[in-house]
């Protein structure tokens, strides 16, 4: 062959890789470790416990898991004992909680991630749960698996992953109740060894840092330390193990700082708004500070705990800038004469960034659009950057500013506009050029047919929709090849003002022609309200936008050569428009929304409808309403507790701390029976008896109905039909509430309501949820008569998610509306509020980027596609229908109860995070008007770590003595 041929270089080219192939070693595969548990050494805690005869025939696939590789634990110095059954291991009866006894394993595992499979079982009533842990070389010990609830004669199955940070030889059973009683039994336990060594935690803390820094928010020595250590790791753990906790402690610091960038960002964009001009030297302090901590934060001396000046240089000048916040807010708002902070105002009807408004998510509550990845209903996709640099790459340079109505993403070449003020969202460059890369799109119309004509707008086709791209200048090429798009610009007579190219979603088939929606976004392009801020003057509210302004430029072009701006007051040729908020667009068309076209505020006439459907007032850059009338129904807050592990000191505690009403977790260790009725009857009065004593009449109780105390089937979908099986699991619940109604009657002077079922696992992704409506409205009627005065609480479809709201239908119609509680629960992002709850995961801090949870091990995933932006501003967004619904639902005074909320104490490793998302609830419960219980004393959540238990206390006191005055 001739070398230089291009076939010869084909040739070679090939026989280089499959070289390549051939030589490269495959990866090692998983090793499994059967554990001979009856062979375990002897163990001062342990003792051996025959299998109940129930269980083995449900367990027997389970007794047996495969291996690729099996070897027993086994001690030559002992003797399996003889037995009839199979036996398992548990912690004898006297050891207390926290106490743990060893399972020795066959050998010595080094550092790396594992996956543990076991099976626990329960012989009796109430055994002690027992949680499992990995023993490690350096004297630590790490949670391979959470303790778990099993009912007598029941077994769970754990099947979880986790990394082992230093070398292993033994697993623990650690008692996690104060009972006197025997554990549960762990019945079969495997070990595989994955045979992967990379740090899942640095690995996951390194693609966090990899996303853009919200506010530039970033320490590029701590990135690099990380990107070299996940390289080339080292050889000793101990160095593994200081850069988690550094990394740890620096992003919860982040986190903080982010906050307090958001704060300043909104106060500097309210007062450059409202032009509130003798603040401007505030301002400008404002800004240095925040400059001055940004530079604190990314020192690389920071990064040292024990650095004494760097450490204090951060305090200094964190409390500087939260204490400068504080005073100028308040400043701001005497000068406006109102409130200027949305969350701190009672105005439901104000603006959420809530991108399904705007077709501008894939329907999904936490959709939202990003430059590396926005999806549309039809699971269209459009990407004009990709998703990440690669791990060996230097992290992203894009800036990320989240506002309370704008993200905006800077890379330093493009600019990208996403403002739930209006659906155009705009890229700017300088390149005068534009890429993106798409899924589900073909070519759709262009605004001339003649190929020879530069064009101004274009659309790109989907199966449900089309996308409707405008810019300021003409597009000289444009090509469209297997989904990727490329855009080349007119040059404008001044180089440095950029292209701007909008876009738009539409359906397939808009009511208005395409030519008319294009001119009018192509009109919006060149003014765009990109801003806003809000003034509340009690029951008044005024906006005031802020727009971008882009001329529109082509090729010698220079009267018209302006660089684009930003101002609160376009000129008359520009066209200002001022949006309605959705939300204040559904109070229109109530019949109470008519009172916010008062006269001197909005009048019919003013308003006006964009091509494609939505409300805006013309040649104007501020917009001024009425607020729906305030519901009278009282605000009260509170706390969960289960009643089987409740004390009277607790009750006496939560009094004295300012708690109002009490959500009495239904639920034990052992299930509902009939036969220990009396014993569930003295539990729950003696719960009550303890409220009422301690309470002095200012504590109440709402009973809620739990797991193992509700029917089985009523856990599942199907258990709300109308089959045979379905109906006698209708009745035994109504059955049991009628009991547990007529406990409760002696102590009706402290029940609020009645939770009748907690998070109905139908979903409206997969069933029609109008089988619990329906399943509700048979079986009410019964209840009330039952309950008396007593209200009665019924938690939303979905797992009592905020999104259940959407599929709301009112379960008693006959009924007097106010004496129906809405019951809905606020865990939103679950992968911050439920960390490690599945497996043992990265510590997760807010706000900050992370990926959506996985409700399986892994849970984290640096492959998800759901990776966003959480803070305060998405938190709200997710609890629109909960704002939709009060504000449709305005006259009826709708009732409404947030039954469970908070942190998982395992985010106690981020506790300025775990706090800002607490505060960032009650201010949003406070906003709503509606009633709020934390989660809770028991199960892990939110009392176990003091900076959390701390901010709910300190809420309780604000308001309790506001209501006091």
């Amino acid at each position: 062959m001739y070398p230089n041929h291009p076939l010869s270089r084909i040739a070679l080219a090939l026989a280089l890789t499959f070289t390549a192939i051939l030589s490269a070693a495959p990866p090692p595969l998983p090793v499994t470790h059967t554990i001979n548990l009856a062979a375990n050494p002897p163990d001062k805690a342990l003792e051996l416990a025959p299998l109940p005869t129930a269980a083995l025939t449900r367990l027997s696939a389970q007794l047996e898991i495969p291996t690729e590789q099996t070897t027993t634990a086994t001690d030559s110095s002992t003797t399996t004992p003889a037995s009839t059954a199979p036996q398992g291991l548990r912690i004898k009866p006297r050891w207390g909680k926290f106490g743990a006894g060893s399972i020795h394993l066959p050998n010595t595992f080094p550092p790396g991630r594992y996956s543990v499979k076991a099976v626990l079982v329960s012989t009796e009533d109430a055994a002690a749960r027992i949680a499992l842990y990995a023993i490690l070389d350096n004297k630590k010990q790490i949670q391979i698996a959470a303790a778990r609830g099993i009912p007598a004669g029941e077994h769970a199955s754990i099947n979880i992953e986790f990394y082992a940070p230093y070398p292993f030889s033994r697993i623990a059973l650690k008692k996690m109740d104060d009972s006197p009683k025997a554990s549960d039994i762990l019945a079969t336990l495997a070990l595989t060894d994955l045979r992967q060594s990379e740090d899942p935690f640095l690995s996951a803390y390194h693609q966090v840092l990899r996303h853009p820094a919200p506010w530039n928010l970033a320490n590029p020595t701590l990135t690099t330390r990380l990107a070299t250590h996940l390289a080339t790791p080292p050889a000793d753990p101990a160095l593994a193990d200081t850069l988690r906790n550094t990394t740890q402690r620096w992003l919860d610091q982040r986190s903080r700082a982010a906050e307090l960038a958001s704060q300043a960002t909104h106060l500097l964009n309210t007062i450059r708004i409202l032009k509130l001009d003798t603040l401007a030297s505030d301002a400008r302090r404002l800004t240095g500070t925040l400059d001055a901590h940004r530079a604190a934060l990314a020192s690389p001396d920071v990064l040292d705990e024990t650095d004494a000046h760097a450490q204090s240089l951060l305090t200094t000048t964190r409390d500087a800038l939260a204490d400068q916040i504080h005073t100028l807010q308040q400043k701001t708002d005497t000068l406006a004469k109102g409130i200027t902070r949305p969350e701190a105002g009672t105005n439901i009807v104000t603006w959420l960034k809530n991108w399904n408004l705007i077709s501008q998510g894939d329907g999904k509550e936490y959709s939202e659009p990003t430059p590396w990845r926005a999806t549309f209903p039809d699971r269209s996709t459009l990407s004009f950057l990709p998703p990440l640099p690669p791990p060996d790459a230097p992290p992203s340079p894009t800036r990320f500013e989240s506002t309370w109505t704008t993200n905006l993403y800077d890379t330093g070449t493009h600019r990208f506009y996403y403002s739930i003020l209006t659906p155009l969202t705009v890229v700017e460059t300088g390149t005068g050029r534009i890429e993106a890369s798409t899924t589900g799109f073909i070519p759709g119309r262009r605004d001339h047919d003649a190929a020879s004509r530069p064009s101004r707008w274009f659309t790109l086709r989907s199966d449900d929709g089309q996308l409707l791209f405008v810019a300021n200048r003409d597009i000289t090429g444009n090509q469209f090849t297997s989904g990727r798009l490329v855009l080349e610009f007119a040059p404008s007579a001044r180089s440095a003002t950029p292209v701007a190219l909008g876009y738009v979603r539409l359906p397939r088939e808009p009511a208005a022609p395409l030519e008319t929606i294009a001119r009018f976004y192509q009109t919006l392009l060149a003014c765009q309200p990109i801003q806003c801020a809000q003034v509340q003057r009690g029951d008044e509210v005024e906006l005031t936008y802020e727009y971008r302004l882009r001329p529109t430029h082509n090729a010698g072009n220079a009267a018209n050569a302006e660089p684009f701006t930003d101002t609160i007051q376009p000129p008359a040729n520009a066209a200002p428009l001022a949006p309605l908020p959705h939300l204040l667009q559904t109070w229109l068309k109530t019949a109470a929304g008519h009172d916010a076209l008062a006269p001197g505020k909005l009048q019919p006439a003013d308003l006006q409808t964009s091509p494609d459907g939505w409300l805006w007032l013309a040649s104007r850059h501020t917009l001024r309403h009425t607020l729906p009338a305030t519901r009278t129904t009282s605000v009260r807050h509170g706390i969960n507790i289960w009643l089987n592990r409740a004390t009277r000191e607790n009750y006496a505690e939560l009094a004295a701390q300012g708690c109002q009403h009490i959500r009495l977790v239904l639920r034990s260790e052992s299930k509902w029976d009939w036969a220990n009725a009396d014993e569930l009857k003295t539990l729950v009065q003696r719960n009550l008896a303890w409220i009422r004593e301690t309470g002095a009449g200012k504590m109440q109780a709402y009973p809620a109905l739990f797991g193992s105390w509700a029917p089985d089937l009523l856990h599942k979908a199907t258990g709300f039909g109308d089959t045979p099986d379905a109906l006698a699991a209708q009745a035994e619940w109504l059955r049991r509430w009628q009991a547990i109604m007529d406990w409760c009657r002696p102590y009706a002077d402290v029940i609020a309501c009645y939770d009748l079922l907690n998070e109905p696992r139908i979903f409206s992704e997969h069933h029609d949820v109008t089988a619990y409506y329906e399943f509700l409205r048979r079986n009410l009627p019964a209840l009330r008569a039952a309950a008396g005065p007593v209200p009665l609480l019924v938690e939303v479809a979905n797992m009592a998610n905020p999104v259940g709201l959407n599929h709301w239908r009112t379960p008693d119609p006959a009924a007097d509306d106010t004496n129906t509680i809405i019951g809905y629960h606020d865990y939103w992002p679950h992968m911050f509020t439920h960390q490690q709850v599945v497996d043992p995961q990265p510590v997760v801090f807010y706000p900050s980027f992370m990926p959506m949870i996985e409700w399986k091990a892994p849970s984290w995933r640096n492959d998800s596609k759901h990776w966003h932006y959480w803070d305060r501003w998405k938190c709200d967004a997710v609890n629109y229908p909960v704002f939709k619904h009060l504000v449709e639902n305005v006259p009826a005074n709708t009732r409404m109860d947030c039954g469970e909320y908070g942190v998982v104490g395992y985010a106690g490793k981020a506790p300025q995070s775990g706090s800002i998302w607490l505060t960032h609830a009650l201010e949003r419960f406070d906003r709503l008007g509606i009633n709020h219980a934390v989660w809770g004393i028991n199960g892990g959540y939110t009392w176990t770590v003091p900076a959390f238990k701390q901010t709910i206390l300190d809420h309780w006191k604000r308001k309790t003595e506001t209501s006091d005055q």
